[in-house]
């Protein structure tokens, strides 16, 4: 949902951005979704580059891409990708990127 204000101004710890005044709720052409969730999406996508064009075991990938734990990084692969770290290394070659689930997906 949007805030109240100027568009593109920042607002809240989340770091929404507000629609026009004139259009309150329309998505198209604004960034709704946090930057931290952002991040974290972005560096799932790379581990699963990584997952399916090296060697490097998936603890090793999980620390690069800035996971302390394998496990923790296991459960947010799970949820963004909807299938395991593991699975996806022995898949072989990597899938096309519009095939990937995203974490919307897996919610619904």
């Amino acid at each position: 949902m949007c805030l109240q204000g100027r568009p593109g101004e920042a607002r809240g710890d989340a770091g929404e951005l507000v629609c026009p005044p004139d259009e309150p709720g329309r998505r198209s052409g604004y960034l709704l979704e946090p930057p931290m969730r952002y991040l974290a999406g972005w560096r799932l996508e790379q581990a699963y580059t990584a997952l399916t064009t090296t060697t490097d075991s998936v603890a090793t990938i999980s620390r690069r891409v800035g996971y302390g734990s394998e496990a923790a990084f296991g459960r947010a692969f799970k949820r963004h990708h909807g299938t395991s770290p593991g699975a996806v290394r022995r898949s072989g070659p990597a899938r096309s990127a519009g095939s990937l689930r995203t974490a919307a997906d897996a919610v619904r």
